[in-house]
C-alpha cells in the first residue's frame, strides 16, 4: 500500500456520511478530489506552513486558511498524517526529546525532499521512499486502526451491558440464567461490530473501485479519439510516418500548454506569497510605529538637568533611529513586492487571456489539415 492509498483509506473511513449509506460527506468528497489534484510542493510552500499547529490540530481542515487552494490543503492533509506516523516521529525527532518542533519536522521534510531526485519539490514520491527506507508497513497500520475501533466499540458495550443480578438460594439459578443472556447479547454485539466494520472496508473498496472505473473510462475515451483521429488521417491519405510526425508535434503543443498552465499557477501561487508578506510587514509597520512614537515621548520628557541626560537621549535617539531604519526596510520590501505582484498580474492576465493558447490550438489544428495534405493559410 503507497501513501496516498493509505490517505484516501482514512479520509473515506473518516467521512462515511451517516445518513445516507455508502455515501460520504461532502467535507471528504472535497479532500479526496484536493488529494487526487496533488502533485508536489515546494520549500515555499512548505515554510508557509505552522506544523507546530498542523500537529496539535484535531484535522488538518483546522489550520487551512480561508482563501487555501486545493493543493495547499492537500499538502496540510498530506504533512499532518504522514508526520504523525510513529517511525517518522522517531526519525524527525533530532535531539531525541520525544517532542517534534515546527524546525525539526521542517529539517526532516528537507531531507526527503530528494528521494525522487528533485530536491526542489515534496512529491508523493518522496513520501513513499521514506516510508520505504523507515521500513514502515502501511497495511499494518491500517490493519491495526480497525482493531482499535473494534476494541473501542467492546469497550463501550461492556460498559453499557447491565448488570447481572441474583438473589441467595433460587436466585442462583436465575443470575446464571442472566449471565448467560448478556453473554449471548455481548456475541451479538461484537459481530454486529464486526459486520459494521466489514461493511465500512466494503464500502471503501467499492469506492476505490469507482474511482478505478472512472479513471479507467477516462483513458477508453481518449484512446477512442486517438483512435479516430488516427483513421480520419489514415482515410486522408497520411502516411504513417507522416502521422508520427503530426502526433510528436502535437505532443510538443501540448507541453507548452501545459507549461503555460503551470506558469498561471506559478504566479497566482507567488502572487499569494507576497499579499501575505505585504500583510504582515504592514502589522510589524505599526507596531514600529508605536515603538517609535513611544521613544520620542520619553526623548521629549528628559529634563536636561535630569541625571546623565545625555546619554539617556542618545539613547533613546539611537533606538528611534534603529526602529525608523527598520521600518523603513519594511515598507521597501512591501513597494518592491507591490510592484513584483503588478507585474505578475499583467503576465498572469495576458496568459489567461488565452490568447497564446488559442494560438497553440491553432497551430494544432493546422498540423492536423496540413498532415492531411490541406494548406491552409493563417
Amino acid at each position: 500500500m503507497n501513501f496516498t492509498t493509505y490517505l484516501k483509506n482514512a479520509i473515506t473511513k473518516n467521512g462515511l456520511n451517516p445518513y445516507v449509506f455508502g455515501s460520504l460527506t461532502q467535507n471528504a468528497t472535497d479532500r479526496l478530489n484536493n488529494l487526487s489534484m496533488f502533485s508536489s510542493a515546494s520549500a515555499q510552500d512548505i515554510a508557509g506552513i505552522d506544523l507546530k499547529a498542523l500537529l496539535a490540530a484535531v484535522e488538518a481542515a483546522d489550520v487551512n486558511a480561508e482563501d487555501a487552494t486545493g493543493n495547499q490543503k492537500a499538502l496540510n492533509d498530506i504533512l499532518k498524517a504522514f508526520l504523525e506516523l510513529e517511525d517518522v516521529q522517531k526519525a524527525a525527532d533530532a535531539d531525541g526529546d520525544g517532542k517534534l518542533t515546527d524546525a525539526e519536522a521542517k529539517e526532516f521534510l528537507a531531507k526527503i525532499m530528494g528521494n525522487d531526485g528533485d530536491a526542489a519539490t515534496l512529491t508523493m514520491a518522496d513520501i513513499d521512499k521514506a516510508i520505504e527506507n523507515l521500513g514502515i508497513d502501511l497495511n499494518e497500520i491500517a490493519n491495526e486502526a480497525v482493531e482499535e475501533l473494534l476494541d473501542e466499540e467492546k469497550i463501550d458495550e461492556t460498559n453499557s451491558a447491565p448488570a447481572a443480578s441474583g438473589a441467595s438460594g433460587g436466585g442462583g439459578v436465575s443470575g446464571a440464567g442472566s449471565s448467560s443472556g448478556a453473554s449471548k447479547s455481548s456475541a451479538t454485539k461484537e459481530k454486529t461490530t464486526a459486520e459494521t466494520v466489514a461493511e465500512i472496508e466494503k464500502q471503501i473498496e467499492d469506492k476505490n473501485a469507482e474511482i478505478d472505473e472512472v479513471e479507467a473510462d477516462a483513458e477508453a475515451q481518449i484512446k477512442e479519439q486517438e483512435d479516430a483521429k488516427e483513421k480520419a488521417m489514415k482515410d486522408a491519405g497520411v502516411s504513417d510516418e507522416e502521422y508520427k510526425k503530426y502526433q510528436e508535434e502535437e505532443q510538443k503543443l501540448e507541453k507548452s500548454i501545459s507549461e503555460k498552465d503551470k506558469e498561471i499557477s506559478e504566479h497566482n501561487d507567488k502572487i499569494s506569497n507576497n499579499e501575505a508578506t505585504i500583510s504582515s510587514n504592514k502589522n510589524y509597520i505599526g507596531s514600529l510605529e508605536q515603538q517609535i512614537s513611544a521613544n520620542k515621548s520619553a526623548l521629549s520628557g528628559i529634563s536636561d538637568d535630569a541625571k546623565n541626560a545625555a546619554d539617556q537621549k542618545q539613547s533613546l535617539q539611537s533606538k528611534i533611529d534603529n526602529l525608523t531604519q527598520e521600518k523603513e526596510a519594511k515598507e521597501s520590501e512591501n513597494k518592491k513586492l507591490e510592484e513584483e505582484n503588478k507585474l505578475l498580474r499583467a503576465k498572469t492576465k495576458a496568459l489567461e487571456s488565452g490568447d497564446e493558447k488559442k494560438q497553440l490550438y491553432k497551430d494544432a489544428i493546422n498540423a492536423m489539415l496540413r498532415y492531411a495534405g490541406v494548406d491552409r493559410d493563417e
